[in-house]
């Protein structure tokens, strides 16, 4: 991400993950229903899934997500399947939201 935006200091993207890791806890520590986990996957897409909806944004290589395009789906179809199977593989293979956890520099 540094190859098109100067400001994204190395360690910034880590210290931010953390940071928003830190007010969902906070936010959400009274909450039995939240698990916040971490993964490791390239920063290709951001996907978004609830029962009814599957917000999909589709990061450029040289741009900042909020001017990427962004694909709504519905169950049933193929898309909203596609980000399903992808959230759940991703979940599956994620772990605890700690520090320990996250602990290698992911800045790509």
């Amino acid at each position: 991400m540094r190859r098109f935006d100067r400001g994204l200091r190395p360690g910034m993207l880590q210290e931010q993950v953390r940071n928003n890791a830190a007010y969902v806890r906070e936010a959400a520590q009274h909450l039995d229903v939240v698990e916040l986990r971490f993964y490791d996957l390239p920063n290709l897409y951001r996907i978004i899934l609830t029962d009814e909806v599957a917000y999909i944004t589709l990061y450029g290589e040289t741009e900042h997500g909020r001017n990427s395009p962004c694909v709504v789906a519905r169950p049933p179809g193929l898309l909203y399947g596609l980000a399903l199977r992808i959230f759940t593989s991703t979940w599956e293979t994620s772990g605890p939201a700690c520090t320990s956890v996250w602990n290698v520099d992911h800045d790509g």
